[in-house]
C-alpha cells in the first residue's frame, strides 16, 4: 500500500527527492520478500530506477539474437519496428535469398504494402519479385546497421538501402516506476 502511495506522489511532483527514495526503499523491500524471481528483478529494477535515474543509450535487443534466428524469424520481430509513414511512402516487394543457408530455409517474399510488412516463403506461386541474394552474415551486419561484409551489386545495395531505411529500433530510455524520459 504505501508503494502504490508513494507512487502516485512520485508521478505528481517528479522532482521530490524525498518520495522518491521512499518509493525506493518500499520497493527495495518487496524485492526483497518477493519470491518469484520476476517479481523481484522488477521491485528492484524500480529502486534503482528512483536512485539511480533512468539509463540512457541505445539498447538493440536484436543484434545478439538474430544471428542464430530462422529468417522468418528474424522479419517477425523486423515487423515491429516498421515506421508506418515511412512504410506507406515506400511499398516494395522483393525475394530474399540467404545463400549460405541450409536447404530447409529457401528464402521468403517480403511485401511492405499498406504500412505492414508481410512476409511467406518463396514458391512457384508467388508473383514475380526483384531478388536479393545476400549471405546470414550480410543481412544481420544491414540490418543492425553495421558495416556490411564483401561486395554486393549497386542494385542490390540500393534495395536493401532502401528496406533497412524503413526500420527504427525501439527506445530503451523509458522509466519502469518514473514518469517520462
Amino acid at each position: 500500500w504505501a508503494s502504490e502511495l508513494l507512487s502516485y506522489l512520485v508521478f505528481a511532483e517528479p522532482d521530490n527527492e524525498a518520495a522518491r527514495f521512499a518509493l525506493a526503499d518500499s520497493l527495495e523491500q518487496q524485492g526483497y520478500q518477493a519470491t518469484s524471481s520476476q517479481w523481484r528483478n522488477q521491485f528492484l529494477s524500480g529502486a534503482r530506477e528512483l536512485r539511480e535515474g533512468i539509463r540512457t543509450g541505445q539498447f538493440d535487443s536484436l543484434a545478439g539474437t538474430i544471428p542464430n534466428l530462422p529468417l522468418s524469424d528474424i522479419l517477425d520481430l523486423m515487423a515491429v519496428r516498421l515506421v508506418p509513414d515511412r512504410a506507406l511512402a515506400s511499398p516494395m516487394a522483393f525475394n530474399l535469398k540467404l545463400t549460405d543457408e541450409t536447404e530447409a530455409e529457401t528464402g521468403e517474399q517480403i511485401s511492405i504494402r499498406n504500412g505492414v510488412l508481410v512476409h511467406q516463403p518463396l514458391g512457384s506461386d508467388l508473383p514475380q519479385a526483384p531478388l536479393l541474394q545476400l549471405t546470414r552474415a550480410q543481412f544481420v551486419a544491414a540490418i543492425t546497421h553495421r558495416p556490411i561484409p564483401g561486395e554486393m551489386p549497386e542494385a542490390e545495395q540500393k534495395l536493401l538501402t532502401r528496406f533497412t531505411s524503413l526500420f527504427k529500433a525501439p527506445s530503451g530510455n523509458f522509466g519502469l516506476v518514473t514518469p517520462g524520459p
